[in-house]
């Protein structure tokens, strides 16, 4: 038999043992970091800081085009329209208006109006920043997206017109081999199969390894 007193020397001996084994380990001394470490982290500091200088410089150069945008807005609306007037007036007054821009306004506008789905406006900017600035780094880009905007808007034979004009002025333009598959996408759409195909076997041929030819040979058809 187990004295009471042997129980409790027991007792306390367990209520020790579980109370050492609980405790909290201390925490080791932190380690010092040896030179190449600190070079890792004083180069990764060096590059967050120039990440951070590049963000603020892109942030100030998007500043910098909306104010653009504000101050070409509001010459616009300072030259206005006749309410009064015919079409014929106003398109001329808008005309006029525009060509108080630069080449970049105008294109940066006509695109803007694109994005939006006012396809009519940018048809309209497109179109005259073609006819008055042929020369321009935009102009076979302009021809483009004047194909889109008649595209988006189901004028399918100005839209190839615009696709066309496009590949032929500017064969070197990134955009050719996609301006040629919305011809023969335009040509689809206008029942015409065999122009489609037409367009297609050129693509392919110019441009193999574009991605508009690629999915030519895909689906078998734009």
């Amino acid at each position: 038999m187990i004295s009471r007193h042997e129980k409790a020397a027991f007792f306390i001996l367990l209520t020790s043992f579980l109370l050492t084994a609980c405790a909290t380990p201390q925490t080791p001394p932190p380690r010092a970091l040896d030179p190449v470490e600190v070079q890792r982290l004083e180069d990764r500091q060096e590059e967050l800081s120039e990440g951070l200088m590049q963000v603020r410089g892109e942030l100030d150069e998007i500043r910098a085009i909306l104010e653009d945008q504000e101050e070409s807005l509001a010459k616009l609306e300072r030259r206005g329209s006749p309410t009064d007037g015919t079409k014929e007036d106003e398109k001329a007054a808008t005309a006029e208006a525009v060509l108080d821009l630069s080449p970049t306004e105008v294109y940066r506008e006509s695109f803007a109006a694109y994005a939006t789905g006012d396809y009519g406006r940018a048809i309209e900017g497109f179109e005259l920043f073609v006819e008055n600035f042929p020369d321009s780094r935009y102009a076979g880009n302009a021809y483009y997206w004047l194909g889109e905007s008649h595209f988006s808007r189901q004028d399918y034979a100005r839209a190839i017109s615009a696709f066309r004009e496009m590949a032929e002025k500017f064969p070197k333009n990134g955009k050719v081999p996609e301006a040629l598959f919305k011809v023969a996408q335009s040509y689809n759409r206008m029942d015409q199969p065999e122009q489609a195909e037409q367009i297609m076997e050129l693509l392919r041929e110019r441009f193999p390894e574009s991605q508009a030819a690629q999915r030519t040979l895909e689906s078998g058809s734009p």
